[in-house]
């Protein structure tokens, strides 16, 4: 899980949640998970010399029921976190209440034994697998906060979903002095379809990991970079589409007091297929013409043909 919260000036707290773990089902509606949930926090345009790492491991027992689901759990910390030794946590889901479409969902733990840390909220269905939400939070040394925004959650939908697609890479960098590994990846929501043309957006991500002190060292990013497209796209034929969008990118660096870099660029498309990132065609091409307005860039035609070789299977 990412969790980023950013002031206006893109400056805050983001948060890496990395679990993992194994879980039993018991007889009846009950299941044993055994977990070790990682936490790294580290600041965007805002020095950071002290990287916050949280370590739990937990046993947590679960009674999945028609009506709600409930979990208790015990455990306590393992790694450099002096400040937190024992925990224990409580969590419940009430899907559907108090009406359909509306469901409940918290977190409580009890840090120590002696202080709550938690996370609480509820959401509305608008969609196939898409609702507004309404939470409240306190997280380790970070104030309580109140947010509200729109999820996506992943499933089976007998409509169409908004998630077209959702691509990831991560690796390593060998032979550079500078960065030991690098993620990325990219997903697309179509937010509205009308006959022919539709509306949809794209979130790009990547996250080069400094090298440091060694390859099993602290892991620090360098930066977060997005960039964040919204595109509308018509269909002039199964053969032909047409296609205008609006881009911004975004660099924020990590951990330094650096002020973030930003783009706004804007261009008119031909494609022979919505997404061009797919197999669907042997031959697929990609023409636009643009303008980049931070950096003045006249008018360039930007082309893409790829061909796709003899299916295998």
């Amino acid at each position: 899980m990412y969790d980023q919260r950013l002031n206006g000036r893109l400056r805050g707290a983001s948060d890496f949640w990395l679990t993992t773990g194994l879980e039993r089902e018991l007889p009846g509606n009950w299941s044993l998970e055994a977990a070790v949930r990682h936490m790294c926090r580290h600041e965007t345009s805002r020095d950071n010399p002290a990287i916050l790492d949280v370590n739990e491991v937990l046993g947590i027992l679960r009674l999945r029921a028609k009506d709600f689901t409930l979990g208790l759990g015990f455990g306590g910390y393992i790694g450099k976190t002096r400040d937190y030794r024992r925990l224990a946590i409580i969590s419940l889901t009430l899907p559907d209440v108090p009406v359909e479409g509306i469901s409940l969902e918290t977190e409580v733990k009890w840090v120590y034994f002696s202080q709550w840390l938690y996370e609480a909220g509820f959401s509305v269905a608008i969609g196939p697998n898409t609702a507004l939400f309404l939470r409240g939070a306190r997280t380790y040394r970070f104030p309580t906060a109140v947010y509200i925004g729109f999820r996506y959650a992943s499933g089976e939908t007998g409509g169409r979903p908004p998630l077209e697609n959702f691509t990831f890479a991560a690796g390593a960098v060998p032979f550079d002095e500078r960065y030991k590994l690098a993620a990325s990846g990219e997903y697309r929501l179509e937010l509205h379809r009308k006959g022919r043309s539709r509306l949809i957006t794209d979130v790009g991500f990547s996250l080069p990991v400094l090298y440091g002190d060694g390859f099993f060292s602290q892991f620090r990013p360098d930066k977060l970079v997005y960039n964040i497209t919204g595109e509308y796209e018509r269909e002039v034929s199964p053969f032909l589409f047409v296609s205008w969008y609006a881009a911004y990118a975004v660099d924020m660096p990590a951990d330094k007091a650096l002020s973030f870099a930003g783009s706004l660029g804007t261009e008119l498309k031909l494609k022979n297929q919505p997404n061009f990132g797919r197999l669907d065609r042997i031959f697929r091409f990609d023409i636009a013409a643009g303008w980049n307005f931070k950096y003045d860039e006249e008018l360039t035609p930007i082309k893409e043909f790829r061909g796709r070789g003899r299916d295998v299977w």
